[in-house]
């Protein structure tokens, strides 16, 4: 009885969803929406998960790196390191930003301005993405987040505004309902020497700003650094993956139909963890046995899957979804 009151009431929430878009000046961008640009750091470690997405990417899609100012000398260095993992000639772009920190960390996803949708404006007031405080370290540094979030709409045409809280967009999910999935507050961060510092996060800016219909909170009780794209990934309005059971459970409770992945239970590990460029989707692939399991999962749903290995970034506690930012739009 109580999954089928869920069902009925996700699909309520869907079937407003058209409500919702004309009453609501802007909504987070759903990851499974259809994409234009695709962002990553131009950094050269990352270069040979970068050389497999541009080989990959959907002929409408658009690649674009942010370097730091003084990158400029370093452009062809970087574009030898991917033509050497055979991405040469295919067409890219970097944008030169102020820097967070004295280099440009390669989770973009992290820092990188979350994108709305927009549907009508309120008061003149739109607006193509929202920025948060990027927590580097221990050490907040707003100032230059707001300076990288303001030269970054400049270089792209993008109205973006810098919001004065501290967030990581690792830990956000949205579906074009409005719903909006994120790890529960106390967020625990790590850096190579082990446990940072936790920190109680403050979502109601979602509500505010994002314009978030319902926040769904995902406990922290698995391995990680507390991301909801560590366990689980929308795939459309009604279908969703996740690599571990209760969440799978939360996720029915909201009417998703939802598919287990294979947990292995590491940080940084996971399969749920990816990259969705409108019918493509890029998975990671660690040289384990369950590798071609989750493939075969993801093959289900996406007419083209492509497996890369990212025991790199999984190493450090990350994946394909933290390397990378999706935009619905073009960048001029």
């Amino acid at each position: 009885m109580g999954k089928r009151v869920g069902e009925l009431c996700g699909l309520l929430l869907l079937g407003a969803l058209v409500f919702f878009q004309n009453q609501l000046y802007a909504r987070p961008f759903a990851g499974y929406e259809s994409v234009q640009t695709v962002v990553m750091s131009a950094d050269k470690k990352i270069a040979p998960i970068a050389s497999q997405i541009l080989k990959n990417l959907p002929t409408e899609v658009e690649m674009v790196f942010l370097a730091t100012e003084n990158f400029i000398g370093d452009e062809v260095v970087f574009d030898h390191a991917l033509k050497d993992h055979g991405a040469d000639l295919i067409p890219h772009r970097f944008l030169h930003i102020f820097p967070i920190t004295t280099q440009m960390p390669y989770w973009v996803r992290d820092y990188a301005p979350f994108p709305l949708v927009q549907s009508q404006p309120v008061d003149g007031n739109t607006f193509d993405a929202f920025g948060a405080i990027y927590w580097k370290g221990n050490e907040r540094q707003p100032t230059d987040t707001t300076k990288m979030i303001q030269t970054m709409s400049n270089l792209t045409g993008l109205r973006m505004a810098a919001l004065d809280q501290l967030f990581l967009y690792g830990n956000l999910l949205a579906d074009r309902a409005g719903r909006c999935f994120l790890v529960e507050e106390k967020t625990v961060y790590f850096n190579s020497f082990g446990r940072v510092d936790s920190v109680e996060l403050n979502p109601t800016y979602l509500t505010r700003d994002f314009q978030c219909t319902k926040i769904v909170r995902i406990p922290f009780d698995y391995l990680g650094v507390g991301h909801v794209d560590e366990v689980m990934t929308l795939i459309n309005d009604h279908q969703a993956l996740t690599t571990k059971k209760n969440v799978k459970e939360i996720l029915e409770g909201e009417g998703y139909q939802v598919e287990l992945l294979p947990d292995l239970n590491q940080l940084g590990y996971s399969y749920a963890n990816v990259l969705i460029v409108n019918n493509t989707v890029f998975i990671p692939e660690f040289g384990f046995k369950q590798d071609a399991e989750a493939k075969q999962i993801y093959s289900k749903y996406f007419s083209k899957v492509v497996s890369i290995d990212t025991s790199m970034p999984a190493a450090k506690g990350g994946g394909l979804h933290c390397v990378t930012a999706a935009y619905p739009q073009k960048f001029n």
